[in-house]
């Protein structure tokens, strides 16, 4: 169920651009006042569109106003496409009006003077993006608090350097690191992705016993089971195509390897606001987290690692996300096994940045104070 704030984020966005859909209309009337005593403009057609404005501007902003509240409310309850075709409609009512303004201003041969629909070009393009509130504003001041606590929450984790990515591994404290991962059964779900083949790289670098990797991806995962197996040396590899949220065939894997660290780096990523996708994204993400903890527990794993990417602009992924760091939080009051949230900002697309955010996650290994994600 959505909390409170979610519930009021929706309303207070619906509002916001509602008003802006009013404005519109206000600032139509402003432009064709400004239009027509500037420039003059005498035609009977630009006389009945100035005159309905003028006479109407504050019942056509209340008209706007409600329509777009109406719709919105009607949309978000209902999630039909009819009510989505409906602002499509009302949407393509003000690129009329967006055409009718370039055509006066090229019949007076002032285009110089097109300032006047920057703002309502603006408003427009907002109008159309659900969520406008959240994405430009709370979205951002979110991201920019993140940012500022990041300095306590990698407190001893150090800056990134541009030198070799071995040398940079050496001065880790290797032997605290060492301790804790040598000899171990590890499992990597979302092992065939950017963060997870850079992980499955820098284990072995350690005395590792075993490195377990699963992902729905068959082609990229037997891709990196290839290029592990040239330079895995003693440490055994085992690799599976399957899907964290089938219980069945992830108990058969966790009752025979017994894994005793797992890294969860599994779930989507890319997030497409409509209904269908936003039951996957659920199911893969939060649903996924709830099964691989529930299976960590009972399977006495020394220790949980969430992966959470930190720099999600989406309203309802940062509200998953938190979910799922929630979910970590609860369980390891219940259970003897470590729970960690390792957090990072998204990469390029370089092997070298992955690897340097791979081997900043062994730094939860490489301090007596856990950082441990709390409710």
């Amino acid at each position: 169920m959505m909390g409170r704030k979610g519930k009021i984020l929706i309303l207070l966005d619906i509002f916001v651009r509602s008003v802006l859909a009013a404005l519109v209309s206000v600032l139509s009337f402003i432009a064709a006042f400004l239009i027509r005593f500037e420039f003059n403009v005498n035609t009977p057609v630009f006389d009945v569109w100035f005159s309905a404005y003028a006479n109407n501007v504050i019942r056509l902003g209340a008209i706007a106003f409600f329509s777009f509240i109406s719709v919105e409310l009607l949309y978000r309850i209902g999630r039909w496409k009819f009510f989505n075709n409906l602002f499509k409609i009302f949407a393509s009512t003000l690129l009329l009006e967006i055409a009718t303004y370039i055509y006066m201003l090229g019949q007076i041969q002032r285009i110089s003077r097109s300032i006047y629909i920057i703002s309502f070009l603006l408003v427009f393009f907002l109008l159309l993006e659900e969520g406008v509130l959240a994405r430009f504003f709370l979205a951002e001041i979110h991201r920019f608090k993140r940012r500022r606590k990041q300095g306590k929450i990698e407190e001893g984790v150090a800056e990134s350097r541009k030198i070799g990515y071995l040398e940079q591994l050496d001065k880790l404290p290797l032997a605290t690191i060492k301790s804790k991962i040598e000899g171990r059964n590890i499992m990597i779900s979302g092992a065939a992705g950017e963060y997870g083949s850079a992980l499955a790289r820098t284990l072995l670098r350690f005395k590792v016993r075993r490195l377990i990797l699963v992902d729905t991806n068959a082609t990229k995962i037997c891709e990196l089971y290839n290029s592990l197996k040239e330079v895995a040396g003693e440490v055994k590899l085992a690799a599976y195509v399957t899907d964290i949220r089938k219980t069945a065939e992830m108990t058969t894997i966790f009752e025979r390897y017994r894994p005793h660290i797992i890294f969860h780096a599994a779930g989507h990523e890319k997030y497409i606001d409509n209904k269908e996708n936003r039951r996957e994204f659920i199911s893969a993400n939060l649903c996924g987290t709830k099964k691989m903890v529930a299976l960590a527990t009972k399977n006495l794993a020394e220790r949980f690692v969430l992966i959470s990417r930190q720099d999600a602009s989406e309203p309802f992924v940062m509200r998953l996300k938190r979910r799922e760091e929630q979910v970590v939080a609860h369980a390891q009051k219940k259970s003897k096994t470590q729970f960690g949230v390792y957090r990072f900002e998204i990469a390029k697309n370089d092997d070298y940045e992955w690897e340097q955010i791979a081997e900043k996650t062994f730094e939860l290994f490489a301090h007596k104070e856990e950082r441990e994600i709390s409710e």
